[in-house]
């Protein structure tokens, strides 16, 4: 996902079997984002120098969610939990109430 490009085409594959897109971009220094790449892939210097150089920022309408690559996880998570809680907190403005506990049908539930 190296290239809008693909990112677009990724992101149609996701909404065409019915599933939202969140896309987070975690910005950090060249030198630890190329040290962190070849740590968890095995590819080399020059082969991530080479993804690198084909790399397309996200633009305003992909909707990025941004976060650093130096502060804490917990910091940086909630930013995240807050862009996925969004669209809940929209699900969420129902126009009948939630079913009471005293409202819902007992069952009678029998242990042997």
């Amino acid at each position: 996902t190296a290239t809008r490009t693909a990112r677009i085409d990724l992101s149609r594959k996701i909404k065409a079997a019915g599933y939202e897109v969140l896309l987070v971009w975690v910005q950090t220094d060249a030198s630890t984002a190329k040290l962190r790449s070849m740590k968890a892939t095995g590819k080399s210097s020059d082969e991530y120098d080479r993804v690198a150089k084909r790399f397309t920022p996200p633009a305003a309408p992909e909707k990025p969610v941004v976060i650093s690559g130096k502060h804490t996880y917990a910091t940086q998570a909630k930013v995240v939990l807050q862009r996925l809680s969004a669209p809940r907190a929209e699900i969420s403005n129902h126009t009948t109430p939630p079913i009471r506990s005293e409202e819902r049908p007992r069952r009678n539930i029998t242990i042997r």
